[in-house]
């Protein structure tokens, strides 16, 4: 048997197997909700990543790497192997980080989002959340997994992570609305009940809801903006709401657009870093 950490689709996991903290098996008996995936493994020719070899060095060189399971659809579910430190660290803390990928067959941009979950309670309090250009993307996910395994090797994060309860509060310090980042239900959910103080037409009210749902789904780049744009722009108190509660975070995404404005070619050596200290500051206790 081979211990997995489970990603999954953007909030939705698979609960027979992502609810088991250490262990997940890949025998036949367990291999029947992989019938409709194909896998492959994390291999840049394969992938159709256009970077140099040596920008995929980082992540050829982490052999917690298992393999990536890509849907026909397009989307991508990625198995990372755990390191028996991590399985210890996991035993003793009882939480367990998830990164989840939510893409497209032929779309410009990932949407990927970093959880902690809180194994007693199966909360899931999401610490990073940003889109991202699919030629970077394999950079990305090494560098998460670079700062996943510095910052929960037990050898080095007494210091950092003590326990659950100084783990937790850390992660809703630094994200105030993780706790309600949980899964797009969960986030709609939340929209409505704060769409529900305003007197609102029943028209307008699913508009606003169903252009949030745009956003949490779509991996379309024009589409998520058009969406984006028009709840921003809500009157009143809707639009703030909006921006300051949902879209902040999103702001990797701009600084990455407004690179590519200003040159014709986007320097990705130097987003890649961006993005990492991004990173590192987000999921860094």
């Amino acid at each position: 048997m081979q211990n997995f950490l489970i990603t999954s689709l953007c909030g939705k996991r698979w609960t027979k197997t992502a609810e088991i903290v250490g262990s997940c098996s890949l025998e036949n008996n367990h291999n029947n909700r992989l019938l409709e995936l194909y896998c492959i493994k994390f291999d840049h020719n394969r992938l159709a990543f256009s970077e140099t070899p040596k920008q995929h060095e980082d992540l050829r060189s982490i052999s917690n790497v298992a393999r990536v399971i890509r849907s026909k659809g397009g989307h991508i579910l990625a198995l990372y192997r755990q390191s028996e430190a991590q399985k210890q660290l996991y035993k003793r803390h009882n939480n367990v980080l998830l990164i989840h990928l939510f893409h497209f067959a032929n779309a410009t941009k990932t949407l990927l989002t970093i959880s902690i979950v809180d194994s007693d309670s199966g909360v899931d309090y999401t610490v990073c959340l940003v889109t991202l250009p699919v030629r970077i993307l394999s950079e990305v996910i090494a560098y998460c997994l670079r700062i996943f395994i510095s910052h929960n090797d037990p050898s080095a994060v007494k210091a950092v992570v003590v326990n659950r309860e100084e783990l937790l509060p850390n992660v809703r310090k630094a994200f105030p609305m993780a706790d309600h980042l949980i899964s797009e239900s969960r986030m709609l959910e939340q929209v409505s009940d704060e769409l529900s103080k305003y007197a609102l037409e029943p028209d307008m009210r699913n508009q606003y809801i169903n252009a949030f749902a745009v956003c949490c789904s779509t991996a379309c780049e024009k589409e998520f903006g058009n969406a984006e744009a028009s709840l921003i722009s809500a009157p009143g108190g809707i639009g703030v709401y909006f921006e300051t509660t949902w879209f902040e975070q999103t702001d990797i995404w701009r600084a990455i657009d407004n690179l590519r404005r200003m040159r014709k070619g986007l320097n990705y050596g130097k987003v890649s870093k961006l993005l990492h200290r991004k990173l590192a500051q987000t999921i860094s206790f």
